[in-house]
């Protein structure tokens, strides 16, 4: 199945710069940043260390059992959360899936006023 998204980026309530991907054929929300930035320029620097190298970790909630993803950077000796998923999901196969389908589309994003 092929999919695209995009990126939308809104300020929050405190004047920061935040983004989530959207799934376009459905808008729904696929992943979001687990941060607030300063300027757009952050987020889009932050696009570029989602197509470097990076790690996909996967955990299983206790409270709930949910499935969660994020991508984590593993270029240097910190590790970073890049992004995360927007939502658990009921399955490890569908957690999988959704966290490729994020990342197949990445090199794609476009930056999006939110609307």
């Amino acid at each position: 199945m092929n999919y695209s998204c995009s990126l939308q980026v809104y300020e929050d309530r405190v004047g920061k710069f935040r983004f989530r991907i959207v799934d376009k054929s459905n808008g729904n929300i696929l992943a979001k940043s687990t941060t607030g930035f300063n300027t757009r320029g952050q987020i889009d620097r932050l696009i570029v260390k989602i197509n470097a190298p990076h790690n996909v970790q996967r955990w299983q909630s206790e409270v709930t059992g949910d499935y969660w993803w994020k991508i984590v950077s593993d270029t240097s000796c910190v590790i970073e959360t890049l992004i995360m998923s927007s939502e658990g999901y009921t399955n490890t196969e569908h957690c999988a899936r959704m966290s490729r389908k994020v990342l197949q589309n990445t090199k794609e994003l476009k930056v999006n006023a939110a609307s």
